[in-house]
Parts: C-alpha cells; structure tokens; sequence
C-alpha cells in the first residue's frame, strides 16, 4: 500500500503519513533533524534489543526516545503502561499489578539501577528503512490510567486503531491541512495522555516534525519556538498559557494554539491569541473514551465532535461511541446536548457541591475565584466535613478580607470560603491538575502549607547516588524550613528530624507545618504518592 507517498507494510494501520522517509519528524535545541526513515531505522533497531515482556513503562524524558521506544515496544507487541504519576511508590503499585514489566530510561529516574530497568542504547545503528510499519487496528497499544483528581487512578486499555482514528479526526478537526511542514512543540510530558496524542501522534500522522524537548518556563518556551525555523504548533495547558500571555520578553508567532486538561477562559483565550498572533483551539476529552471534541473558543462555546465519534442520551446519561472512541463509556461531565454531534460544556459531575442544601459546582466557584485582579492561582476545596469550603490562593498583595469582597457580589454566602489559606503555588502536576492526594496534603486541618517542585536537573542530586539521584537530606530540611519562614534565623534547635522517603529530582511535594505548643511539627509529603518524605519538630 501506497500512502502519503511513502510504501506501507500491510495489513494495518501505518505507523506514520510523511511525504516522503527524507521529511523531517523530530528536531533537538541545536537545530538538528531526524528523518522520518532514520526514526523508521532507530525503531527496528531498538525491537531487536528490548527484553521480553508483556508490558513497558517508557520514561525516557527525551521525546524522540520516548517514540521511538513506544513504536519498537509496539512492534514487539508490549503494551505501554502510562501511569499518572512517576514516584516510587506508584511505580512499584504498577509492578504488582503487572508483573511482567520493565522500565526503559534514557536518564536517572526513581526505578534506576532496579532489575526491571533498561537503558535506551547510546547508539542504534542501521539502514535508513524505506518501508513504513502498518499495525493491526485492533492490537492493544497503551494502558492509561486516570488522574487522580477525583480518586484512586484507574487503568483503560487503547487499541492501536482507537488512537490513529483518533489523532486523525483531530488534525482534521484543528484544519492541520493548511499548516505544511510545521512543527509542534509542547509543555506537556509525552508519558500523558495529551502529550502522546497531540504531540507525538499527532505529528506522526500528520505528517508534521515534533520537538524533542519539554520547556516549562515562559523564557525557555519562547527559546524553543524561536529556534524552530518552520511553522510552530504549540501544545499547551491553560496553566502554562497564562503564564505566557503575562510573559514579558519576546514570542514568535505561531499557526495554532492547542490548548487541553482545564477548562479555558474566553479572556484567556483572546489573549493568546492576540499575542501569537494565531487561532487556539481547545481539544475536550477523558482518558476513557480518548478525544472528543474541538472548538474554537473565541468564537463559540460549543464544541463539536471529531469525526468517528457521537453522542447519545441513555439512561439520563450522555455516552460517546464510535471508531475514534476507545470505548462506549459515559461522559464525565455534564453537558447540554445540541445533537449527536455538538453540545455545550457545563460542569464535572464531581464538581457538584452541596453546601447548606444549596448547590454549586467547583468549576463555577473557581472561575469566580480566578478572575478577581492579583490572584495569579486559586482552587476551593471541600473539606471532609462538607460543612464549609475553603480555599487555596496564589495571590500576593492581596488580603482575606479583599479577596472575600470581591467573592460576595458574586456567590451565595454559602459558598464563600472560610479559612482562606496563602501559598506560594498550588501542587499541580505536569499537565496542570490538582490530584485528590495533593489536595488532601493542602487541606489537612490545622496545617500551613506550601508547594514545591525540585528541578529535574537539581546539581546537588547527582552525586546522591550515580544512577540513582535523590535530593540531599540536607538540602530537603533546609527547603522545608525555609517554607516555614525559618531560614536564616541563625541555628535552629531541630528537636527530630526523621527521612522516611526518598526526594527525587522533579518530584513535587508539600511542606506543611503546626505550631504545637512549645514545638512547630512539619511534614513533607510527596504529592504523587502522598506519602511523608520528611517529619520532625523545631522549637518555637
């Protein structure tokens, strides 16, 4: 078979849909391209050295590694395994669960120098491939887990045909036909369920280029895009994307903003465009049934279904099916349906909150929360009682009382949040969500809080041990103190201090703290897990 000029192997489905092999698929910060025939060449030599198992956990941090390492585990038949979190903890949940699993690394992680770990090799040598893989639609290609955010993650199973019926219905849907040979680059991490589909297979089926780097900071995005001598693609989130909207140095303009995870402001969304010059496009979807919808959010809030999959009412509950679908499964959210194909977004069905025999939904309340002038991030939280919200904010300069004036003339005082808590930052993961775990380390009673995120690349981990880097204990109790406001204060008389977990480079945690008489006990929890790193006490 013949497509997108190129000779594909039959039966299946194509791995990929370039021009031609010699078009470029990947580019690095330097510049430097990867054909789509010497990725083809790299995939087939990676299948010859994989070991022999069921499953695979892929976190290889560069991104071309990371494709190249799912399509090979793809042609071995291994299934990917993406979990939702990478800490050790849940790591070795996913062991027992699937036993017959292995790690493939590109870098140090929390699973190196384990017996189940492979190092992706240095050098994959071979013949640059003329021939194009197909893979069989109904071949089982990841199991993606849930978020967390409502709950205890829960696997689903994608077939290699949901994915590319998929990411083909998208492109289309985001009028990729018009953007050439351009090249996408993204915030969010390949190992999600976003990043994977509108990244990697977008690109891949489209025939497009991806970058093979991840930047998070505004500085280092703008680096990125400008290095790309192409037409640019940026995948996104709503967090990041308004960290960039306010970003004051230099951005070059873009062809399309695709933008996911969180619901999107129509301030927001004008205001991005506006500054890169581009249309935004918002993808909604759910790790269940994969892709749904795009709009145009700007212009509409109604979204339209992506070819190959529709919408139907049973049983007092809306349900997607169809090719694109990876399963019939009812929508988690609440929606007006328009018609099979169009509808309008209106809350998460576990947003509902009840409070006084008056209801309101979470989404509602933080959209309120988030618009007031100075408050830079904010979330409510249900507290295990229900009887009173309370509230997480970014916001410096800004008072509890400021904040809960600009509240009133917009929530029933049922609503209105009762203790406001300041912080530095939220605990959001990689794509911008807050975790029920990370959540429940912010909102435990009695407790001061502040979130944390140590770098991938923190120079005092590497020595702490070769192949198997972990944050200094040192370093952790001076961090923890210093979010306690106790650093540089001369000595501290730390009456215990106990490491109960290991701190890993890009990890996220939560340092919290109590005044307990003549002591301040403190914790640091990891968010991804929620398990306590560090305990102890200081005098007062």
């Amino acid at each position: 078979m013949n497509a997108g000029g190129v000779q594909v192997a039959m039966p299946g489905l194509s791995v990929l849909r370039h021009s031609a092999l010699g078009a470029p698929l990947a580019i690095d910060a330097a510049g430097e391209t990867v054909s789509a025939g010497r990725f083809l060449s790299h995939v087939q030599a990676l299948t010859a050295h994989l070991p022999d198992a069921g499953y695979i956990v892929n976190l290889c941090a560069d991104r071309y590694r990371f494709a190249v390492g799912f399509f090979a585990a793809l042609l071995r038949r291994q299934i990917t395994l993406l979990p939702s979190s990478e800490a050790a903890a849940p790591m070795s949940a996913l062991l027992v669960a699937y036993p017959n699993t292995y790690f493939l690394t590109d870098a140090r992680s929390a699973v190196s120098g384990t017996a189940r770990t492979f190092c992706f090799p240095d050098d994959l040598s071979g013949e640059p491939s003329d021939t194009v893989p197909a893979i069989a639609s109904d071949q089982p290609a990841a199991v993606l887990f849930t978020s967390g955010s409502t709950g205890t993650p829960a696997p689903h199973v994608r077939s290699w045909g949901a994915m590319v019926n998929s990411t083909r219905a998208a492109g289309l849907a985001l009028k990729l036909d018009g953007v050439g040979d351009a090249c996408i680059i993204g915030t969010v991490p390949h190992q999600h369920s976003y990043g994977l589909e509108s990244i990697i297979m977008l690109a891949l089926q489209h025939g497009l280029a991806f970058h093979r780097g991840r930047a998070l900071l505004p500085g280092d995005i703008a680096r990125q895009l400008s290095g790309i001598p192409a037409r640019r693609i940026l995948v996104t989130t709503p967090v990041h994307l308004r960290s960039l909207v306010t970003f004051d140095g230099a951005l070059p303009a873009l062809d399309r903003i695709v933008c996911a995870t969180a619901p999107l402001t129509a301030d927001l969304a004008e205001a991005a465009e506006g500054r890169f010059a581009a249309p935004l496009y918002e993808i909604y979807g759910c790790t269940e049934v994969g892709q749904m919808a795009v709009r145009r959010t700007t212009k509409t809030p109604e979204w339209v279904c992506i070819d190959g999959i529709a919408l139907h009412e049973h049983d007092g509950e809306i349900w997607a099916s169809g090719e694109a679908a990876a399963a019939t499964a009812p929508v988690g959210d609440i929606i007006d349906l328009i018609d099979a194909k169009r509808f309008l977004l209106k809350d998460r069905k576990s947003d509902v909150v009840n409070i006084a025999g008056k209801r309101s939904s979470l989404g509602y309340l933080n959209h309120h929360l988030n618009a007031i002038a100075g408050v830079r991030d904010g979330v409510f939280v249900v507290p295990e009682d229900g009887r009173r919200l309370t509230a997480y904010v970014v916001a410096p300069g800004l008072s509890a009382g400021q904040i809960l004036a600009a509240l009133r003339p917009q929530l029933d005082p049922a609503f209105l949040p009762r203790p406001i808590h300041f912080v530095d930052s939220l605990p959001r993961n990689a794509v911008g969500k807050l975790t029920r775990t990370a959540l429940d380390g912010l909102s435990r009673d009695g407790w001061a809080s502040r979130a944390y995120r140590f770098a991938s690349d923190h120079p005092t981990a590497a020595g702490h041990f070769p192949d198997n880097p972990i944050i200094p204990g040192a370093l952790l109790l001076d961090r923890m103190l210093d979010a306690m406001g106790r650093a540089g204060r001369g000595q501290q008389e730390v009456r215990v201090v106990k490491f109960l977990q290991p701190v890993r480079p890009d990890d996220a945690v939560i340092f919290r703290w109590r005044e307990n008489g003549r002591d301040i006990a403190f914790e640091c929890v990891l968010t991804g897990s929620g398990e306590i790193a560090l305990s102890g006490s200081v005098a007062t």
